[in-house]
């Protein structure tokens, strides 16, 4: 038996300095997601997109060159022809162009506020799918060195049945479990190559065959006041950013849509000129003629107070999601610290459990090998045990998890 230990050893060791040079720990798996995640890097391309727009709206109205050509009849009647060049400009006089500008920045901020919330909700995933990668690989671990040993139990009664030490009955149920326990691990060898292919698609598709941790780095609970990590929410998360930013950027396309219903002063310039007329009634010499002038248009369509009215009650709706997501904030604060503290205080209490359940499977294998205690016994023991250990990954697990939803909630 001591045997079979050293080597179960020597496997796990094995096994562990192998994964270790694939993904070393939790924050290089983090760094690797902000770095090479193809659906946030698209998403940052928004923000280019939203700095062209703002380029765009810098732009100023383009001037109108015409030309005209007038023909009197000179092929007969030789009244002349006539050549006439216009130049026309028109400035708003409501503002439109900083209106623009302004709506053009508040858009690249929204756009900013929306990559960075992309981004605390994409750490939080990865926290999620990195906390079940490493569930996996530890209930893997337990299921194979489970199998081990009843594999060599099995082996170790079948010999047993061929001196006569032992019946068929209990050479029978020892393989039955041994087969059991290999199931078992095929089950738990697949769901860990389905979770380490979670962490390769968030990772851009790089093959991740391990996690290097053998315990997720938890951290105790913060010292500061649950009032204070809800002050810092309130600073810190990128949604309500995003949410002030929608706002100003209500209040800036309220203001565009005022600009333009100002009046737009256009001015006009143009040149004209005329061919000698050789009609001999009415000769005519060739003259040049300019003229300038100004048009202002009738805004009669101002009066309907409808478009104006409907970006005011969108400010109002903006405004109100802010308060909205500020009460939000607060309770997702208070829910993420009251279920982080409470997976804290209970790992302790249940690593005593599990070291007592330990310390009995131990002793039914040596009984067992002593021929004090009975196969079921010894079975029995190993199932509490394995329900246990599996309880508690699953406990530091949830651990992990809460402690990355409290930090998701804050938004650090």
């Amino acid at each position: 038996m001591k045997r079979l230990t050293l080597n179960l050893m020597i496997i796990t060791a094995l096994c562990c300095s192998a994964k270790a040079s694939v993904l070393p720990d939790y924050e290089t798996f983090l760094q690797k997601v902000a770095s090479q995640n193809t659906a946030y890097l698209a998403e940052k391309y928004a923000i280019d997109i939203a700095l062209a727009g703002e380029q765009a709206a810098r732009v100023f109205r383009d001037p109108e060159l015409s030309f005209s050509y007038g023909n009197n009849q000179d092929w007969n009647l030789q009244m002349g022809q006539t050549f006439d060049v216009g130049l026309t400009y028109t400035i708003p006089l409501g503002g439109e162009r900083a209106a623009n500008i302004g709506a053009a920045k508040a858009e690249v901020e929204v756009t900013r506020a929306a990559v960075a919330d992309y981004l605390r909700n994409l750490r939080q995933q990865a926290a999620e799918m990195y906390a079940m990668a490493w569930l996996a690989i530890q209930s893997e671990q337990v299921y194979h060195t489970t199998y081990l040993i009843m594999s060599e139990i099995a082996r170790g009664d079948s010999l047993r049945l061929a001196v006569g030490d032992t019946d068929k009955a209990t050479a029978m149920q020892s393989q039955v479990e041994a087969n059991l326990c290999f199931h078992q691990w095929q089950n738990a060898l697949v769901e860990k190559q389905n979770a380490l292919a979670d962490l390769s698609l968030l990772t851009g598709g790089e093959t991740i065959t391990g996690i290097a941790d053998s315990i997720l780095p938890i951290v105790p609970l913060p010292t500061a006041s649950l009032e204070e990590l809800q002050q810092r929410a309130l600073a810190n998360r990128a949604d309500l950013i995003r949410a002030l930013a929608e706002k100003t950027l209500t209040q800036q396309q309220l203001r565009v849509i005022k600009a333009g219903q100002h009046l737009e002063l256009t001015l006009e310039a143009g040149y004209t000129h005329a061919m000698r007329v050789r009609n001999e009634e009415a000769p005519a010499p060739p003259f040049d003629g300019f003229s300038v002038g100004f048009s202002l248009p009738l805004k009669f369509s101002s009066a309907n107070k409808g478009i104006v009215r409907q970006a005011k009650e969108q400010v109002k709706q903006a405004e109100m999601n802010v308060q909205a997501l500020q009460q939000q904030i607060l309770t997702e604060v208070q829910q993420a610290y009251y279920a982080y503290a409470v997976k804290s205080r209970l790992m302790p209490t249940f690593t005593r459990t599990l070291a007592d359940a330990a310390q009995v499977l131990h002793q039914r294998t040596q009984g067992y090998h002593k021929g004090d205690t009975s196969l079921l016994e010894l079975i029995a023991a190993r199932t509490a045990y394995n329900e246990l250990y599996q309880t508690y990954l699953t406990d530091v697990a949830d651990a992990f998890i809460a402690q990355a939803t409290l930090a998701t909630a804050i938004g650090e």
